[in-house]
């Protein structure tokens, strides 16, 4: 399957920005996590820049998933706890 960049940077963005909200993290609370600042990190939520290996590993680490649901648009299905899942219906309430 060919992927343009863009393409495989806006569905990552989605699911980062999803595991993100899933985890209670704030784009600030996880950009110290990866020693970076709010801005950078913002932009792999964009879809602005490309996400790259070192990066999904250690999200990967952070959330407890795998590289390949990261990365891999094939990958749908991850565990979460009770308390996760209570996280992301909070977080959805502010979306719609």
């Amino acid at each position: 399957m060919n992927i343009k960049p863009y393409e495989f940077a806006e569905k990552t963005a989605k699911k980062i920005k999803y595991l993100r909200k899933l985890h209670g993290y704030s784009q600030e609370e996880l950009a110290k996590l990866l020693y970076t600042t709010q801005t950078n990190y913002s932009k792999y939520e964009r879809g602005v820049q490309v996400i790259n290996g070192t990066l999904a590993r250690q999200l990967a680490n952070i959330y407890n998933v795998s590289v390949s649901y990261i990365l891999d648009d094939n990958v749908k299905t991850i565990t979460i706890t009770l308390d996760q899942y209570k996280k992301l219906i909070e977080a959805r309430k502010g979306i719609y």
